[in-house]
């Protein structure tokens, strides 16, 4: 019988300290979501959308202003069923780099929503909208 190491298990040892080295190193949070809500990702069968009840304007960022600079974000916010934000993500960036993206993820925490229904009860979905900065 051969001494040494068995191959099998070396490479599924090798498996599991990366899978627990990565778990370690991201923010679970972030992808996954809130403990108990839906990914970004995950669809999710609703008789009624979501309906934005309240969206404070986004402050429009000093240094876009001083060089002219508009753009838009698309913006997700994880909709709860009382119809608070409980998570915002950039889903597209303006690709300016002038303050954008902060500045809608601020205006996006502090919405407030009318949840989505499914079978007459309010759920939790992910919402995508677009934030546009216009210099008027």
């Amino acid at each position: 019988m051969k001494k040494g190491i068995n191959t099998k298990f070396f490479v599924s040892l090798l498996g599991t300290v990366a899978v627990v080295l990565l778990v370690s190193c991201c923010d679970l949070e972030y992808l996954n979501g809130p403990s108990g809500f839906p990914r970004p990702d995950e669809f999710v069968v609703i008789d009624q959308m979501p309906i934005r009840i309240y969206s404070p304007m986004p402050e429009y960022p000093e240094m876009a202003r001083r060089a002219g600079i508009e753009g838009a974000v698309w913006v997700g916010v994880l909709v709860d069923v009382t119809g608070n934000v409980r998570n915002a993500i950039i889903v597209k960036e303006s690709g300016t780099n002038a303050g954008f993206e902060e500045s809608a993820l601020k205006a996006a925490w502090a919405s407030k929503w009318k949840p989505a229904i499914q079978n007459d009860q309010p759920v939790a979905v992910w919402v995508t909208y677009k934030i546009i900065f216009r210099i008027a």
